[in-house]
C-alpha cells in the first residue's frame, strides 16, 4: 500500500544519497581513483563505472517492469561482473565520472 509522501521521501533520499556519493568521490585524488587493487584488480574508477552500468540498466528495468536490457543479465553474477569490468576498464576517468553524473 502506497503511503502519502512516500514518492517524495524516496526522491529526497535519492537526491541526498547522490549528493553524498558525489561529495565522497570528490574527496578522492585522481591517482587514487585510477589505482588498481581496491577490489582485486579493480580501481575506484572501475567500481564507479560498474555502479553506473547497473544504475543505467535499472532505469530500463523500472520503466519496463521487466528484466530487459543488456544480455549480460543472462550471465551468472560473477561472469556478468567480469564482463562489465572488461567493458569499462579502459574508459578514461573523465568519461566514467561524466557518465556517473548523468545518472543523477
Amino acid at each position: 500500500m502506497d503511503q502519502p509522501g512516500s514518492v517524495q521521501q524516496l526522491t529526497e533520499t535519492i537526491q541526498l544519497t547522490w549528493t553524498a556519493w558525489e561529495a565522497m568521490i570528490g574527496q578522492v585524488e585522481e591517482e587514487q581513483l585510477v589505482s588498481p587493487g581496491v577490489v582485486g584488480d579493480w580501481s575506484l574508477k572501475d567500481i564507479i563505472a560498474h555502479i553506473t552500468w547497473h544504475e543505467r540498466e535499472m532505469v530500463g528495468l523500472v520503466k519496463a517492469h521487466a528484466l530487459v536490457g543488456s544480455d549480460l543479465w543472462n550471465l551468472p553474477t560473477d561472469e556478468r561482473n567480469a564482463a562489465i569490468y572488461k567493458e569499462v576498464r579502459d574508459l578514461p576517468l573523465e568519461q566514467v565520472l561524466a557518465k556517473s553524473a548523468q545518472g543523477r
